[in-house]
């Protein structure tokens, strides 16, 4: 998918049931709220 631990990214949108939209350089991927619970983030300050 382009993930890789340590890069950075970017949450579009976000719905109650936790499905989400990032972007991921210039690319937009939707994530389902089954596969977003599975990836760890940290907010970046």
């Amino acid at each position: 998918m382009g993930f890789i631990p340590g890069r950075e990214l970017q949450v579009i949108s976000s719905t109650p049931s936790g499905s989400v939209i990032v972007a991921l350089q210039e690319n937009r991927i939707g994530l389902g709220a089954g596969m977003a619970h599975k990836i760890l983030v940290a907010k970046n300050s």
